[in-house]
């Protein structure tokens, strides 16, 4: 957190669109929509039902709503969220619950765009499958192992 900071306090609940230039922290509850050029802190005892643009979003307690961190979004151990993800960097701590989809943008996968493409082509087209080749293999002839002795003779 940086020195200027907002924070919506626990009784406090705001219906709407938020827009600022300065890192808000949620302990009360927000419903609408929520865009930051800074940072947005979740804390435990905040419930926000909105989709969120920040620069980077930390949640600690509860989000409903689809969320976009232009740097990276961190769901703390007692975080809980539902909505769609985007952000390059993202943290998801044991004992968060999340679910949704994650998009983490744009990736070099060392191998260049063409080949990738031809790739994924070549893993729609149906496989074609051959008729098994029956092949006979005689197997040696053992010796049959004596039986049972009976006592005679």
């Amino acid at each position: 957190m940086n020195g200027t900071n907002t924070v919506i306090g626990k009784t406090i609940e705001v219906k709407g669109e938020l827009e600022g230039n300065e890192d808000l922290i949620v302990e009360g509850r927000i419903e609408g929509e929520i865009r930051l050029k800074k940072d947005l802190y979740i804390k435990e005892s905040g419930i926000v039902e909105a989709n969120v643009d920040t620069q980077n979003m930390s949640i600690s307690g509860r989000l409903l709503g689809n969320a976009t961190s232009a740097d990276k979004l961190d769901i703390k151990n007692t975080g809980k969220m539902i909505g769609d993800i985007k952000a390059p960097r993202i943290v998801i701590v044991d004992g968060a619950k999340f679910k949704g989809n994650i998009d983490m943008g744009e990736m070099d996968m060392g191998v260049p765009s063409k080949k990738i493409e031809e790739a994924l082509i070549a893993a729609k087209k149906p496989v074609e499958v051959k008729k098994p080749v029956e092949v006979k293999k005689e197997l040696p002839k053992r010796k049959p192992e004596p039986g049972p002795r009976t006592g005679r003779r």
